[in-house]
């Protein structure tokens, strides 16, 4: 994969979990760029796990790299530099994705021929999360973005707790269906209760 270089101060610093900061790097693209919790690179290891799993199960993710950064180019955020000493995780920046926080947000979300078309999307992602037993995507954190040019595309994004919030030495814990992204109200505007019925009944 590719590695990349940054080449100036970091624009801003995202107020997440995982801080991470907005860098322009040496393909003159923008990423979101997130370095080792604590030092410990696990973060990012798992980042580039779920990232690489989602393009096998043919869901939308940004671009992503390696990232070598100049610790004089985030310093300012008071991040520890053995945070950054280690290779960090770079999602490529897109102005046309914006944060689902609510369904209601993004008007043109609502429309038919859009809900019709994330229907499939939102259970590949319910099954993706139970699957790696990401704990970080629920009901009141959906880690969701929409691609506003592309049909308002789901985009799932924050996977740094994977694998049971990184127990790399435990066997996994699978999540149950009320612990992830079905257990919520955009999963219940996607997949009304009726549309089950009705599966069940023409079954």
């Amino acid at each position: 994969m590719q590695t990349l270089t940054s080449i100036q101060t970091a624009y801003l610093q995202y107020q997440t979990g995982d801080s991470p900061v907005l860098l322009l790097c040496s393909d003159m693209q923008d990423y979101v760029c997130k370095h080792a919790l604590n030092g410990n690179a696990v973060n990012l290891i798992c980042e580039y796990v779920a990232a690489s799993f989602l393009k096998v199960w043919e869901l939308s993710v940004p671009d992503f790299c390696f990232i070598n950064v100049n610790y004089e180019h985030m310093k300012q955020f008071a991040i520890p530099k053995h945070h950054v000493d280690k290779t960090c995780f770079g999602s490529k920046f897109n102005k046309n994705f914006v944060e689902l926080t609510w369904f209601n947000d993004e008007p043109g979300f609502k429309k038919m021929d859009v809900v019709q078309e994330q229907k499939l999307n939102i259970l590949k992602i319910g099954l993706f999360d139970i699957w790696l037993a990401n704990e970080d995507r629920n009901f009141n954190n959906l880690n969701l973005l929409l691609d506003v040019s592309n049909g308002y595309n789901l985009v799932p994004i924050d996977h740094g707790a994977i694998l049971n919030t990184r127990l790399l030495d435990s066997a996994i814990s699978i999540l149950t269906e009320t612990e992830c992204v079905t257990n919520t109200d955009l999963m219940r505007h996607l997949h009304p209760k009726r549309d089950f019925n009705k599966m069940f009944i023409s079954e």
